[in-house]
């Protein structure tokens, strides 16, 4: 089977998606690196790189050996270099 993108994009897309649109509200926890391999059909370390960029984007907050939370607020939205108020 051959892909358009490659399945973290398409992965990063649709949880960035949930978290922009409100679905998953700031502080949510996102399930577990197993429940998101079951839930999509990828491996470990395909849904460790979502994470990562889910993180480097600025919508979640991640810890060693804790569950990632989303810390996009729709009000502000802050990256790296620059903020953006909406």
């Amino acid at each position: 089977m051959k892909y358009d993108t490659y399945q973290y994009d398409r992965i990063f897309e649709i949880l960035k998606h949930k978290i922009e649109s409100g679905r998953m509200p700031k502080g949510t926890v996102l399930p577990s690196f197993v429940d998101l391999c079951r839930e999509y059909k990828v491996s470990n370390k395909t849904i460790r790189r979502v994470v990562a960029m889910l993180a480097d984007a600025g919508l979640i907050k991640t810890k060693e050996r804790q569950l990632s939370v989303v810390i996009y607020d729709q009000g502000l939205f802050i990256r790296k270099d620059n903020i953006f108020v909406f």
